[in-house]
């Protein structure tokens, strides 16, 4: 928390933070800036150029390098966020599955949890795998105070827009594969469907607590990784989230 209250802070004193803000997005806050043109969700990123990707994703619960690497890219502009996942991967495992499947059991996927004020109640967590199959679940709360844990398998983001392309084959392990690439734009106005999510459009200085992970099926043992580790193992961990700096300036 004590890197939340000084970026909170450098809201106010934005001259004076510049450094401060490169330091904590190679750590756990992304700056995330406008997008400077028009993105297609086509699968591929040439509509990229010039966006910072995150530092490689680290093992989960070890925060130590993982054997293949993910990297993420995050813009936004008035109605949408925008998530590219660039995905290594020599063994791409998946099947083509129905809304909603449980893809995190068996699949090559990626994942994004947002909780905006990290308190563990009323957040999304949605993945996506390599065919483009996704689920979006409401995690309702996690913690004691709450209830303890319950989730909403029912909620459906509306006009989510994901498109993947694949650089190798799927289940096929006869053939060496370069990776997949998950290209989503995310509406705002579909957070604000999560009730209780305190989901608001982001102006310039909004933090969110977001975290993104992957896991590779492909690769023995299973890795499991994320952008801001949490040291040990369990994904929904809100309190240990790293946050998205969104910033009007477009110095991304």
């Amino acid at each position: 928390m004590i890197k939340h209250s000084i970026l909170k802070l450098c809201s106010v004193m934005s001259v004076f933070c510049g450094s401060l803000y490169q330091e904590t997005q190679a750590n756990n806050t992304l700056v995330v800036s406008p997008a400077r043109s028009n993105i297609t969700i086509d699968g591929n990123l040439s509509d990229w150029h010039g966006v910072n990707a995150t530092q490689p994703f680290t093992l989960h619960d070890k925060n130590s390098p993982s054997t293949q690497q993910t990297r993420t890219m995050v813009v936004f502009d008035e109605q949408n966020i925008y998530f590219a996942f660039d995905v290594k991967d020599k063994n791409i495992v998946g099947t083509n599955q129905p809304h909603d499947a449980k893809l995190f059991s068996t699949d090559d996927l990626i994942e994004v949890f947002i909780d905006p004020d990290g308190n563990g109640e009323n957040y999304l967590e949605f993945g996506v795998n390599a065919f483009g199959n996704a689920y979006d679940y409401v995690v309702k709360c996690v913690r004691k105070n709450c209830g303890g844990w319950s989730d909403n398998k029912r909620f459906t983001l509306k006009n989510i827009e994901i498109k993947t392309s694949v650089i190798g084959s799927i289940n096929n392990s006869k053939d060496i594969d370069t990776g997949f690439i998950v290209e989503i734009k995310l509406p705002f106005l579909a957070l604000r469907d999560i009730a209780g999510g305190q989901f608001i459009k982001p102006t310039n200085n909004t933090l969110w607590r977001v975290n993104m992970f992957r896991i590779d099926y492909g690769n023995t043992p299973i890795e499991y990784q994320s952008w801001v580790p949490h040291n040990s193992f369990g994904f929904h961990q809100p309190d240990k989230f790293g946050y998205f700096h969104f910033t009007l300036s477009d110095d991304n």
